[in-house]
Formats: C-alpha cells, structure tokens, sequence
C-alpha cells in the first residue's frame, strides 16, 4: 500500500496563500497544549478553533482516479503558507509504503482507503 503526499509543486502563489487568522491560532494553541498534556486546555482551543471554522470535505464528491485527489483550495484548510519550494522536496518519495495492519483496519466502503492508501 502507498500513502499519497500532496504535492508541494502545487502550492499557492503568494498571494493566494492562507494568511494566519484566528482560527489556525487556536488550532495551533489546542496542538501546543495536545503535546504538553494539558488536555482541557487543548479541548478548549480546539472548541474556539472548530467554532469559527468547521468546514469538512465531502469525500464522496472527490475522484479518487487522479494523482492529487485534495487541491490546496480544499474548504479544511485554515491555514497555508509558501516556505518550502519545488526544489527543496523533489527529492522526498511520493508515496510511503504503509503496513498492512493499518490498511486492513478500513472497512471495504472507506473512502479514506481509495484516497490515502491506494
């Protein structure tokens, strides 16, 4: 099985990029405060974070026959930005081999199994 990674190449230009807002803040905090342990305060942040932005992608509306099946315009993304570039990860592999425990923990009608992992 492989994991598809998005492809950086197709990043936003500058000017198209996510800037931080108030949302990516809490999100950030609620992570800071997942890694510390201080879970009620990560639960909160992440609560601020989900009441101003709590957009989700129908996964049933996307082609999983493409390469790239997630556009960086996808409406889950609360922030974006351009540090990387092209030729900075061309050299990282596409695509990760992923054990077959996990893939078998998907059910058959998944659609998280034909985007990720196939």
């Amino acid at each position: 099985m492989r994991w598809r990674l998005p492809s950086f190449c197709q990043r936003r230009s500058m000017w198209q990029a996510k800037p931080p807002t108030k949302p990516a803040a809490y999100a950030l905090l609620a992570r800071a405060y997942l890694c510390m342990g201080a879970y009620d305060q990560a639960g909160k942040y992440a609560d601020s974070c989900l009441q101003l932005h709590n957009s989700l992608i129908a996964y049933s509306d996307i082609n999983p026959s493409v390469s790239q099946p997630f556009s960086l315009d996808n409406p889950e993304i609360i922030y974006q930005s351009n540090i990387l570039n092209c030729v900075m990860v061309v050299s990282i592999n596409q695509s990760t081999i992923v054990d077959s425990a996990l893939y078998d923990l998907y059910d058959t009608n998944d659609l998280r199994k034909v985007l990720y992992l196939n």
